[in-house]
Formats: structure tokens, C-alpha cells, sequence
């Protein structure tokens, strides 16, 4: 355990709970955490998408620390539906968007230490890539992403695949049929790769209007997920699954707030300041 997160009594994760029960609104739920790059600085991607491997492990860490336990999407839907028992740990769901091939060579190692699961949402058409929005805002030499050997290792260690589209497009400014395509196709790509049912999409850009969330319906998912902030809870669409976006500038504070309430903790107390206003 790191020293950082060693200075972190379980308590205070009940001090957490509180502050969650105080800021009200959308601070009740489930955290299911968005991460895209794990590396350190360097070319690529921007910075706001890339999370220093020490400071990931240190999450990770605090997660058992403060009484969180790592959970798979399947028992996410299970929990928002009531159809699971409560758990003696919170649950937490680690995603990760695009399917970076630092996913497998840095965060794979960190999470089976802690024995942490984490679901990856993948774009098909570009396994193995250089990824093409990274390549449209100007980074020649960006990091690629996973090619299929490297998430059938990945999965056979127990991480969870599902679909982030074909190419990654703003799926409501692009032609229904072109939309439906990247839903439809994309979920048929990853069950032929791996031979295993895709439940779970999740919106490139966050971007899913009513005629988008319709067709990852009928396409057969379970849910989708946003880039909207919050924690997720049963009252919310299950097309549209709010997340937490976890940041390179998050201290633990920071990050352990989020767990509570979806916000860091600058955030945090700005919304408890507006209820009590």
C-alpha cells in the first residue's frame, strides 16, 4: 500500500458518507468511474484523458481502503434493479473508454493486484489502431489501441468488453442508418472476437439523443452509459447511465469525494453551499 493512501483512515469514508448525505441530489448511488489513458506524460493524448500510473494505483488502493469493492456491470444492473442482496463494500465499477493498448500493458497489472474487475468499451473498426479522432485533432504519434490479442488476454483475466461503436462518431449528427450501424455492428464484432454476449454500449462523446438511445434498445443492450457527471442510480434511463470522470489533477480527497457524491470535493461543498442557500 502507498504511503498516501496508508494515511487514509477507514473512517473517513464514513465522514465521505455523510458529506454525500448532506450535498443531496445526485450524490446517491453507485460510482462507475471513467478513465481513458493510464501513462505517464508524454505525446498523445491531451492531458485532461491520461491519469499517471502511480496516481491510478493509489486509487485503486483507496477504493479497499475507504470499504469499496470493485463490482462488473451485469451486478451494477442487478443492484439498480433490486435484485441483488447489499453487500457488506460499496460497489464500484471501473470503465474505460477507446480500449488503449496502455489499458493492457499498465492498468491490467495495477488492477489484478488489488484485485479490482473493470469493464473496457471498445471501437471495433479500429482495433489495433492509431485512433482516428486522436489522429483529426493533430497527435501523429498517439498511443494505439488493443489489438484483439491483447483483449482476449485481457478478458481471459477476467475484464469485461463491450461496445463504444464502430468508429466513434457523435452518434446524433450522423445519419439514423449510420448510427445504427455503429450500434448494431459494433455489438456483432465484439461477440464474434470473443464468442460471448455484449450487453453494455457506451456513447462516444456522450453524445445520444432520443432516436439514438431507441436504437441501442432494440439492438438488444441492456444499457448504455453518458459522459454525464453523477453517481448512478435507479431512477435514471438506462440508456443513459450518469458516470464519474476521474481527472489528472484529483488528489485522494478529491477522488474519495467523488466516490460519495460524483464530484470532487471543491464541487462537493459549492452544491452544499447552494442547498443551504
Amino acid at each position: 500500500m502507498t504511503a498516501g493512501v496508508r494515511q487514509w483512515p477507514a473512517r473517513f469514508g464514513h465522514v465521505l458518507g455523510r458529506l454525500a448525505a448532506r450535498a443531496g441530489g445526485p450524490g446517491s448511488g453507485i460510482p462507475v468511474l471513467t478513465y481513458h489513458s493510464i501513462a505517464d506524460r508524454g505525446e498523445g493524448l491531451p492531458d485532461r484523458y491520461r491519469i499517471s500510473p502511480a496516481r491510478f494505483a493509489g486509487q485503486v488502493e483507496l477504493l479497499g481502503a475507504i470499504g469499496f469493492k470493485g463490482s462488473t456491470l451485469d451486478a451494477l444492473l442487478a443492484a439498480l434493479d433490486n435484485a441483488s442482496p447489499a453487500a457488506t463494500a460499496r460497489p464500484v465499477v471501473v470503465t474505460f473508454d477507446d480500449g488503449y493498448s496502455d489499458f493492457y500493458e499498465t492498468a491490467l497489472p495495477i488492477l489484478r493486484r488489488q484485485g479490482c474487475p473493470a469493464t473496457v468499451f471498445l471501437v471495433t473498426d479500429q482495433i489495433g489502431q492509431q485512433a482516428s479522432w486522436d489522429l483529426a485533432a493533430g497527435v501523429a504519434r498517439g498511443p494505439r489501441l488493443m489489438p484483439w490479442r491483447e483483449i482476449r488476454e485481457a478478458e481471459s483475466q477476467g475484464i469485461e468488453f463491450h461496445s463504444h461503436s464502430c468508429s466513434h462518431p457523435r452518434l446524433s449528427r450522423v445519419p439514423l442508418t449510420a448510427a445504427t450501424r455503429e450500434i448494431r455492428d459494433s455489438k456483432q464484432a465484439i461477440e464474434e472476437a470473443l464468442g460471448r454476449p455484449v450487453h453494455y454500449f457506451c456513447y462516444p462523446h456522450g453524445d445520444a439523443d432520443p432516436s439514438v438511445r431507441a436504437e441501442v434498445r432494440v439492438a438488444g443492450y441492456r444499457a448504455a452509459f453518458s459522459t454525464e457527471v453523477g453517481l448512478t442510480n435507479a431512477a435514471q434511463d438506462r440508456y443513459f447511465l450518469l458516470r464519474v470522470k476521474v481527472r489528472p489533477d484529483d488528489s485522494l480527497a478529491d477522488f474519495a469525494a467523488k466516490l460519495h457524491t460524483g464530484w470532487g470535493v471543491r464541487d462537493t461543498l459549492r452544491h452544499m453551499r447552494g442547498r443551504a442557500g
